[in-house]
């Protein structure tokens, strides 16, 4: 019976244990599958003889096998693999930086797996040590990784300026650096070790962005596999020979530190007393502290390298930086900030300083707080790009040290509240005078360019128009927008000039400077005048043409004037000439009249002498009247000059030309009141009128009109090519027919002696060659236009004598 008893309680006994064994392994079942990405980032994850390998593959596997779930692996890049994990395409994500950006989309586990720091890898024949050598630099990066957002944020922050190429792997970034197709590559440090040599590149010593590595999953998933992990990471980093240091041994170059020292394995008891439990729990949070502190260690020590190197690189930079926090407290300044702005750091760190108190804008205006770059920043949070600001500085010219500014809002990645400004700034006062020079330079050459009074046309060797002057819109008429970037062909009234000219011009063995040549050119009204051309070939320093300067002046004028001042010569010496004739020939006349007088008288008493006497006697009379009109065209003749009312004259006078003129011309007086009294001959002005009035008369076949037009008329110097007379008011006199006009071949000749195109029994040639001498002979001028069928109008000016 005893027997039997202990029998049976040691039945029982080995039931219980049994049953306790059960239900604590459970029963075997099924493992869940787990969709999760895998991305090449060697050695923590990656694919190897087509499977997945890596440090996060087989710790991840270990805690699987623990914990009944299996990993079913999708292959992604980085960028897809992340976007698959928002959409909950995949369960898990190994191998992710932590940061509250991202914990806003992801869950994350709770245990730390390792650390990780970014490194710069580059070509052998590249040297880096710096941030600020990376400027101008291409650089490869993961696309979307955390390394991008904290590199961009640095360098733009140091006005360090790079291009940025995104890749899909770290393999592909150091193969493009490899390659020379970048400059430099970024990868986390465990890539980097594990693979620089094999593609050629060297490691620098620019790290930066400490990151945690998780694993993570969709936000709003069950976080069951994370608590899952955490709870078999922790067990796993408190036992040096586990999964987790063995994984780590097995792919790095080098066992890595442990977290803990060796020490005696613990035993567990299957269900051990609360004592032994919380024995356990303090010995756990002991090794992990320590295991923390080691960590914190390694970290410190990296960070203060980073920050030995930042400081060297921040105080040796030519660029000045300040940060200002909200308050606008100095809190950061560097030796150029104190150069450039003139104080200590030490005496002004965390005071209130007001950087631009003394500053003035681009435009003179004094930085007031609405325009003060400081507040800008904090009130808008947005950055600042290329302000460019004076410095008030008594020791320079100006008195003004320009600065050009990049200024940054400093946030609170959890807050968001704009906790400061950074600014980096850089002196371009040498810049600025230069510029200053050059505007000054540019502002002088446009004046000249445009106060020259030719018109000037700069054309590019294809002869398309770049730039004009106000001359030319003045002589040709087009505005500098109308012509602009246009072929100067339509200038040319001769589409044949204007391709030899570019054969002559833009020939390479030309001369750079041509002497002056005439051709015709034509003006936006159609109108057609000569230009009188200078062109200078503009070439490169190895003589290849760059363009032409061409140089116009309207030399119509000039022409006319010319041809009207021959002209007026030729009537001069012409009446010299007469003039000489006409007072010999009126010598003889006296001669030939004395003695005709006599035989007049001896002959009373024969009819025949006598009446041949007085022939004589009337042929003497007209060539001494002919003589008349001679002396009076060459100005030898005496006048009675006196005070004269031109209109007076001119109405006392019109019932003599009545009879002239005959019915069939209408006679019409227009008179300007006042017009000035003159210095006159009366009889003069009247033998004026009379043979003007007689040659209108003479050129109408039938019915005609005849209008004498008087105004008082100011001659600017402005009038004198076109009228030969000097400065000052003038009486003019408008004598004006609506005949059939005078032909350009006539009006050369009009004012000749003796040149006439009426019949002899009509005309001697002597009437208006008489109406020049006498407006000549009162220091007047007189000018003519006439077209064929539109009448003709001679001008009479005769200056003014109101004294």
């Amino acid at each position: 019976m005893v027997l039997t008893k202990s029998l049976y309680c040691k039945s029982l006994v080995y039931f219980l244990f049994l049953a306790i064994f059960f239900s604590s392994a459970g029963f075997a079942e099924n493992p869940a599958i787990v969709l999760t990405g895998f991305y090449e980032n060697q050695p923590k994850i990656f694919t190897k003889d087509g499977k997945p390998a890596g440090i996060f593959i087989d710790i991840l596997e270990k805690i699987g096998e623990k914990n009944n779930f299996k990993p079913k692996y999708i292959k992604c890049s980085w960028p897809q693999c992340i976007k698959m994990l928002k959409s909950g395409e995949i369960e898990l994500m190994p191998d992710v930086a932590f940061s509250i950006k991202r914990n806003e989309s992801f869950n994350f586990n709770r245990e730390i797996v390792f650390e990780s720091f970014s490194q710069i890898y580059t070509r052998n024949d590249l040297k880096l040590e710096k941030f600020s050598d990376l400027n101008g630099l291409t650089i490869a990066l993961l696309q979307g990784s955390i390394q991008e957002k904290t590199l961009v944020t640095m360098t733009s922050g140091l006005n360090i300026r790079l291009k940025v190429l995104h890749v899909d792997s770290y393999e592909e970034a150091f193969k493009l650096a490899s390659h020379k197709i970048v400059d430099a590559a970024v990868s986390n440090h465990f890539f980097g070790e594990y693979f620089y040599k094999e593609f050629n590149l060297s490691k620098t010593p620019i790290v930066f962005n400490p990151a945690s590595l998780y694993f993570a999953a969709p936000k709003n998933s069950d976080r069951k596999i994370l608590d899952k992990i955490d709870a078999s990471l922790k067990t796993m980093k408190i036992n040096p020979g586990s999964p987790y240091y063995k994984a780590l041994e097995k792919w790095m170059d080098r066992p890595p530190i442990t977290a803990v020292p060796k020490y005696i394995y613990l035993i567990f008891i299957f269900l051990g007393s609360f004592l032994f439990v919380l024995v356990l729990i303090i010995l756990f949070l002991k090794l992990t502290l320590k295991r923390k502190k080691i960590s914190l260690a390694l970290f410190k020590k990296q960070v203060q390298k980073s920050e030995k190197r930042f400081t060297e690189l921040f105080e040796t930079m030519g660029s000045a930086v300040i940060f200002q926090n909200k308050n606008m407290e100095v809190i950061l300044a560097n030796k150029q900030a104190e150069k450039l702005f003139g104080f200590s750091f030490k005496t002004l760190k965390n005071t209130q300083k007001n950087i631009f108190q003394n500053a003035v804008t681009e435009d003179g205006f004094k930085i007031t707080e609405q325009n003060n770059p400081f507040f800008s920043v904090l009130k808008n949070g947005k950055k600042i790009n290329s302000l460019v600001v004076g410095l008030k500085n008594p020791d320079l010219i100006n008195n003004l040290k320009w600065i050009l500014i990049n200024a940054t809002p400093e946030s609170d990645e959890i807050s968001n509240d704009y906790q400061g400004v950074l600014f980096v700034m850089e002196d371009i006062t040498e810049i600025k005078i230069m510029e200053e020079e050059l505007i000054k330079r540019n502002t002088e050459l446009e004046q000249i360019f445009d106060t020259v009074p030719d018109a000037m046309i700069y054309a590019d060797k294809n002869r398309n128009i770049l730039k004009v002057n106000k001359s030319f819109t003045r002589i040709f008429h087009y505005l500098p927008k109308e012509v602009k970037n246009k072929n100067t062909s339509f200038l040319y009234n001769n589409f044949e000039d204007y391709k030899i000219q570019g054969q002559i011009r833009y020939a390479k063995d030309s001369p750079k400077i041509t002497l002056p040549y005439e051709l015709e050119y034509k003006k936006k009204s159609s109108d057609v005048f000569t230009g009188e051309t200078v062109g200078s070939r503009l070439t490169d320093p190895k003589g290849n043409t760059l363009g032409i300067l061409i140089l116009i002046r309207d030399v119509t004028e000039k022409r006319k004037l010319e041809t009207i001042i021959n002209r007026t010569q030729k009537i001069e010496s012409i009446g010299r000439i007469a003039g000489s004739i006409a007072h010999d020939f009126n010598n003889i006349l006296s001669v030939i009249s004395g003695y005709s007088d006599l035989i007049d008288i001896k002959s009373s008493k024969l009819p025949d002498i006598n009446s041949q006497a007085v022939q004589i006697k009337n042929a003497v009379s007209k060539a001494q009247k002919l003589t008349r009109h001679l002396l009076t065209f060459s100005r030898k003749q005496t006048l009675n000059f006196s005070k004269t009312d031109i209109n007076q004259l001119i109405k006392n006078f019109r019932d003599f030309l009545y009879p002239v003129l005959g019915k069939n011309i209408s006679l019409y007086l227009n008179f300007s009141e006042p017009v000035c009294n003159v210095k006159a001959d009366s009889g003069q002005i009247e033998q004026i009128l009379m043979n003007l009035a007689v040659n209108s008369k003479d050129a109408f076949k039938e019915k005609g009109k005849i209008t004498i037009s008087t105004m008082k008329k100011t001659i600017n110097f402005s009038d004198k090519p076109l009228i030969n007379l000097p400065p000052g008011k003038y009486a003019l006199i408008k004598f004006e027919d609506n005949g059939p006009g005078i032909p350009k071949e006539v009006m050369e000749h009009i004012f000749e002696p003796f040149f006439t195109t009426k019949t002899k029994e009509k005309g001697t040639g002597l009437g208006l060659s008489t109406v020049y001498g006498i407006t000549k002979l009162h220091g007047g001028e007189v000018t003519v236009s006439s077209f064929p069928g539109s009448g003709t109008v001679f001008s009479i000016y005769l200056p003014c004598f109101d004294n």
